[in-house]
């Protein structure tokens, strides 16, 4: 009989209130995991919670605020929001998963400067290495040190195929890849991985033209995009699979193959 490998663990999700954090954590619970979300906005995180509540009644569901765009305070934020997790869910966690992120567009090199290069490493490095700092610095306080359980983060496709323009968002997507294998290393036997979603429409497409959602698709192999239910697979499989480490998982629609 095939063991359900996610009920009754803990999870917590930072970002997980709208996109693919939101379709990672319906995901978790239909599993039968507690599920623990987190983001910056108060409303989202009310409205997700609600829904996530009316979907799956009988589960455990909670939720904190954490601005992780916040560099001065990262450490802080990020402590702050594992321990509200540990507290609401009754105890260590088994599964960490980052999905948070702001709108990034990209900084084409020409134009690089020091205040743009920030806001991209906050979010693409900053967090995912102060999560390794913090957990590194308190074992087993906020997660089982355990093989079976993990830590995912969220990296993107267009690491391993750029498209012109995109040389800085590359350069920090590449670096993240490399965390992820260190970090894998140094917290064992804690797993780390990384999911790279292709082109993936989510709340943050509002505005975007039916002529640059048609080149994405044409971007693919077959031809359609992803929806974040797809991609909540990589992050569940990431979970699941109490072998894979310091990985990258590419769900991309077949984009870095033409």
């Amino acid at each position: 009989m095939f063991p359900s490998k996610l009920q009754n663990k803990r999870i917590l999700i930072f970002g997980g209130s709208s996109g693919i954090g939101f379709a990672v954590a319906s995901g978790a619970l239909s599993g039968g995991a507690a599920v623990h979300i987190s983001s910056s906005d108060h409303q989202k995180v009310s409205s997700a919670i609600s829904r996530l509540r009316e979907a799956y009644p009988a589960a455990s569901i909670s939720s904190s605020i954490g601005d992780l765009s916040n560099s001065s305070a990262l450490e802080q934020t990020i402590s702050a929001v594992l321990d509200d997790a540990v507290t609401a869910l009754g105890g260590p966690l088994d599964h960490l998963v980052v999905t948070a992120g702001a709108k990034l567009a990209p900084v084409p090199i020409s134009e690089f400067t020091v205040e743009k290069g920030a806001q991209v490493s906050t979010l693409w490095l900053l967090v995912p290495m102060f999560l390794g700092k913090v957990l590194a610095a308190n074992p087993g306080r906020w997660v089982t040190v355990d093989s079976k359980s993990s830590v995912t983060f969220t990296g993107g496709a267009g690491v391993l195929k750029p498209r012109k323009g995109q040389a800085v968002l590359v350069s920090y997507g590449a670096a993240l890849d490399g965390l992820v294998r260190g970090l894998s290393v140094d917290l064992a036997p804690l797993r780390f991985n990384l999911v790279a979603p292709g082109a993936i429409p989510t709340e943050r497409w509002v505005g975007v033209s039916e002529d640059i959602v048609d080149g994405f698709k044409k971007a693919t192999t077959v031809g359609v995009l992803g929806t974040p239910h797809d991609i909540a697979e990589a992050y569940l499989y990431c979970m699941k699979d109490g072998f894979v480490v310091g990985k990258s998982i590419v769900s991309d629609g077949g984009y870095t193959l033409i």
